[in-house]
């Protein structure tokens, strides 16, 4: 039973051992998180470059073409030939694929480019992280 002078709550000193705990949970989860969320945005990106590829090769084949830079000169080809205005997207459903994850302006859509071997197209490079898929 507490005595008539005596108030409940905390010392200063439980104070400042709760907020030096939080503190240190802090400092090891944030850095954690940060890692995790950059594999995340890297991976993504890989899929976005394989999704890209893959369906520009099936494009060739079903239309007996090569993939070189006279079918596809740029990445606006690719997207207009896989991603029809029309609403009926056969290749890829999403515009947004061409967009690197990795990039805060998400309105920019020239983060990727061809990886070539002379004319033709033989892999999607992204510019943010410096990698590519082939």
């Amino acid at each position: 039973m507490k005595g008539h002078g005596q108030r409940g709550g905390w010392t200063l000193l439980e104070v400042m051992i709760v907020t030096t705990i939080i503190g240190l949970m802090a400092l090891i989860a944030i850095p954690t998180w940060t890692a995790a969320k950059n594999r995340t945005v890297k991976e993504l990106c890989k899929r976005n470059q394989n999704m890209i590829f893959e369906q520009m090769n099936i494009y060739c084949l079903e239309h007996n073409k090569r993939c070189t830079i006279s079918t596809f000169p740029d990445l606006g080809a690719v997207r207009d030939k896989l991603v029809p205005l029309d609403g009926s997207p056969k290749y890829i459903k999403r515009r947004n694929v061409f967009s690197c994850p990795g990039n805060d302006d998400q309105v920019a859509q020239d983060d990727y480019r061809f990886v070539q071997d002379g004319y033709d197209i033989v892999g999607i490079q992204c510019d943010i992280f410096e990698e590519h898929n082939e």
